[in-house]
């Protein structure tokens, strides 16, 4: 395949250095290279394969994209780390728990160039000890892996690291790395990262900010170089750490450092240590973020009280957001605390202010608020102050996502997406509100409908999406648009109902049927064209027009057969046999004993109907069966060339 660009192996556990070399060879052009769960190549052979001079990939410098994960292999060394290092083509590597060691990252180097759009060193056990280097240090190489990632790469993926973090980021502290200032996306979800991990990550971004004004003044000649006054990071995930509301307020102090920043994860964390005279709480730390755009806080563990502010002061998140993300959020749902009980702010009517209080400045474009737990009421007071909203994800809501949520959303005027799966809002409502109220102006996804509920962590596999295009049309709707109906775990009413629909919309825009092409007459040829061809196959011929291939003779290409055990001449002393008549049954010397009667009640025809061609037929069956006689009566037959048994068949295996 001298064409291909892209190579996914997935599973192979005999992938040899050497196979590794004939797919380089085979694949000049190859530009991406992936594989997952593959053994029994090593760092070297994968180095000189597809990461050396003369590999595969663009300009001959080795792949652009190379990920390897999960893949069981003796820890990465210094061969493959060397020539990563040298490939000037490589944008993106993923080392996704795939073994390495320190000595791979030392020669992979902390130097940016050539810098590498996306690194991914994340996945459980990816830097742990492996059986075949017991001597090994999981954290050394973890260390060694973090700092040349934040030394090179653009977008650094750390999700799933299991080592402790706060000594590398301190040492990244002492002795910042000059690409800090260019990291765009920084994902540490699901890590031990601390609070002191991010002082420390906010001290060695200010001194490398530091160090690129001072570099872009030099090069200026003492004039003001504009070096960048914030870091270029616009995507900080930061789900599943160990960020408290101490580390959360050094992120919004150097406000002016993370200016940039539009995409802040802090799902599934801790925050609940509010001091009680915090009376603006998080929101007013948030909303020192000028450029942040989405917010995503699923389960966050917050405390209700950072909710208590004076609802007429303008104290929401930010105006700038435009994408909020609540889902199971334990401050504005979380009546019930972990153990079960309801928590005493909402025994004692001290809950949560309504959500429209909290969302009431924010100019957002969409909303994410899975598991809801809010009344209906509270929920479209909420919506009634989001008129720009075009997404709207309300699934997984339940028994308090009812009917009465839809007039709020009918005061959505952009609304595009609209997901109501798993919540008890009915067909019939959401029927009327597609085709009274939206009329097709601008509704474009539409997911509705219950879930299974043996299958909680996705309902993609278990939902088809029924593209309804003539059945939009026929609900006057201008665009196409996707109806999504679960077919897994449906009560029966719903079924019942969704085949109403369905019927409804096929016999309204019953168009009258054209009338059926007539095709009998050339099916009726058809049948008399086989019904030729197998006639003429049982005379043993192979073609239509026989006669003609009959007198071309085998050497034409007629296919033919002579008998396995034809005697020499010279061993039976009676001549050479005569040839063996093309057409003929040469493997059992049969004769064709049709007669032209029999051949004229099997065409349905008369003497006189006969065409040319049939009289011709005709014609060479008898001189073929002059000559088969010929064969009967000849001594080479009585020499046993092609001996018949008692009962008359033959010893032919035909």
């Amino acid at each position: 395949a001298p064409a291909l660009a892209e190579l996914h192996l997935e599973g192979l556990h005999v992938l040899s250095d050497r196979q590794m070399q004939l797919l380089a060879e085979s694949c000049p052009q190859l530009e991406e290279l992936t594989l997952v769960e593959c053994r029994g190549f090593t760092g070297a052979g994968l180095a000189i394969s597809f990461c050396g001079s003369g590999s595969g990939g663009s300009g001959g410098g080795g792949v652009a994209v190379l990920r390897l994960r999960q893949c069981p292999v003796a820890p990465l060394g210094a061969d493959l780390g060397a020539a990563l290092r040298a490939a000037p083509s490589l944008r993106v590597l993923d080392l996704a728990n795939t073994p390495t060691s320190a000595a791979f990252w030392e020669a992979f180097g902390e130097e940016p160039v050539p810098a590498l759009d996306e690194l991914h060193l994340g996945n459980l056990g990816a830097f742990l000890p492996t059986p075949r280097e017991p001597g090994a240090v999981g954290g050394a190489a973890a260390r060694a892996a973090i700092r040349a990632g934040l030394g090179r790469a653009r977008s650094l993926s750390l999700a799933h690291v299991e080592e402790e973090l706060d000594g590398v980021f301190h040492d990244l502290s002492l002795a910042p790395c000059a690409n800090l200032a260019a990291l765009v996306e920084l994902d540490v979800s699901y890590t031990r990262f601390s609070d002191q991990c991010m002082q420390d990550l906010l001290q060695a971004a200010m001194t490398a900010l530091a160090v690129a004004a001072s570099e872009s003044a030099a090069a200026a000649g003492g004039a003001d170089g504009g070096a960048p006054a914030a870091l270029g990071l616009r995507v900080l995930k930061l789900r599943g750490t160990c960020l408290t509301q101490a580390g959360l307020r050094s992120l919004t102090a150097h406000h002016e450092v993370l200016g940039n920043v539009e995409v802040l994860d802090i799902g599934e964390t801790t925050i609940s240590e509010l001091e009680p005279t915090d009376a603006l709480g998080l929101r007013l730390e948030l909303g020192r973020l000028p450029g942040l755009k989405k917010l995503v806080l699923d389960k966050a563990r917050i405390s209700p009280d950072w909710t208590q502010v004076d609802p007429a002061a303008d104290l929401g998140f930010t105006a700038h957001l435009q994408s909020v993300s609540l889902s199971g959020f334990s401050a504005l749902h979380g009546r019930i605390s972990e153990s079960g009980e309801p928590d005493q702010m909402y025994q004692f009517g001290l809950g949560p202010p309504p959500l429209a209080n909290l969302l009431g400045a924010c100019d957002l474009r969409e909303l994410v608020f899975e598991g809801s737990r809010v009344a209906a009421t509270e929920l479209a007071d909420a919506l009634a102050c989001l008129p720009n909203l075009t997404k709207l994800n309300l699934n997984d809501g339940g028994a308090r996502v009812t009917d009465a949520v839809l007039p709020a959303i009918q005061g959505l005027p952009q609304l595009k997406s609209l997901s109501l799966v798993n919540t008890a809002v009915s067909l019939q409502a959401v029927r009327g509100y597609v085709l009274h109220h939206d009329g097709g102006r601008k509704l474009e996804e539409l997911a509705c409908g219950p879930k299974d509920r043996g299958f909680q962590d996705t309902y993609e596999k278990f939902y088809r999406c029924i593209s309804l295009v003539e059945a939009m049309k026929l609900m006057e709707l201008v665009e196409a648009r996707h109806w999504k109906q679960g077919h897994a775990g449906l009560p029966t009413d719903a079924l019942d109902e969704l085949w109403q629909i369905r019927q409804e919309l096929a016999s309204a825009k019953a168009a009258p049927k054209r009338k059926k092409r007539a095709s009998f007459g050339l099916a009726s040829r058809s049948r008399e064209l086989y019904r030729q061809q197998a006639m003429i196959r049982r005379a043993g011929l192979r073609s239509k027009s026989f006669g003609e291939r009959a007198a071309r003779g085998p050497e034409d290409g007629f296919s033919w057969r002579s008998s396995p055990t034809a005697v020499p001449a010279s061993s039976s002393g009676a001549g050479a046999p005569p040839a063996v008549v093309p057409g003929a049954f040469a493997t059992s010397n049969r004769k064709i004993r049709w007669s032209q009667d029999e051949l004229l009640s099997r065409r349905g025809g008369t003497r006189t109907s006969l065409p040319s061609e049939t009289q011709a037929c005709l014609g060479q069956i008898r001189e073929m069966n002059a000559r088969a006689e010929e064969v009967e009566s000849s001594p080479w037959r009585a020499s046993g060339a092609s001996v018949r048994r008692e009962s008359g068949e033959s010893s032919s295996p035909w």
